[in-house]
């Protein structure tokens, strides 16, 4: 596997290489770890392969399967008993998953709403910033919007820990996100200039009062 994801590696950072090679690479990688343990060796490659699949700007089947490789790869992580790695390795996602979660395509949008809520049960802080000082505070209204969507659907959901050892739920006492905190900016939401935003701040703050 280590060899595959140096090769993908390579063949992605060509921008000469044809889009259907790319992802013919990609989804047999995506393969190897929904079926085989991963190596040491090949698992900061492979972090650095999903990166630059999902900040892709000429082809949106390669974000999506960055994005789906991403949730498999996670999952397996978590059944290597590697979740240090997640929390070392994921910070380099940041600021891609951020840029998504504003990105024009609804699909893009959800996939990197749902990428940050896999992530979430291993690095609360890192998430959590990025929702609370980034997104709820930004510029992109689509970015704000879908992050008090994701705000609103993680609190009180212990979905996100069935697969996780339990080690690891022991980090985290609260199954739900500490919610209050992110409550001064929704309440600037509420007067924000976009309308969709102020709509999605009402629903959402109704949500969580409720």
């Amino acid at each position: 596997m280590e060899e595959q994801a140096q090769t993908l590696l390579a063949t992605l950072r060509k921008s000469s290489v044809a889009v259907d090679t790319k992802l013919a690479l990609f989804n047999n990688l995506k393969s190897s770890i929904k079926h085989l343990r991963v190596p040491d060796g090949s698992q900061a490659p492979i972090f650095d392969c999903i990166k630059l699949a999902i900040g892709s700007q000429t082809s949106s089947s390669l974000v999506t399967t960055g994005f789906s490789t991403l949730g498999h790869f996670i999952k397996r992580l978590h059944l290597q008993d590697q979740s240090n790695v997640i929390a070392s390795q994921s910070p380099k996602l940041f600021p891609i998953l951020l840029d998504r979660l504003g990105d024009a395509r609804e699909s893009h949008r959800n996939a990197a709403s749902q990428s940050l809520s896999d992530l979430w049960p291993i690095c609360h802080a890192e998430v959590e910033r990025v929702i609370r000082d980034s997104a709820l505070t930004g510029t992109n209204a689509r970015a704000k919007e879908m992050a008090m969507q994701w705000v609103v659907n993680v609190c009180g959901c212990d979905s996100f820990v069935v697969y996780i050892p339990l080690t690891y739920t022991q980090m985290h006492e609260t199954k739900g996100l500490p919610f209050r905190a992110f409550v001064p900016h929704l309440v600037d939401c509420l007067e924000d200039s976009d309308g969709g935003v102020r709509e999605t701040a009402k629903a959402a703050v109704v949500d969580l009062f409720r």
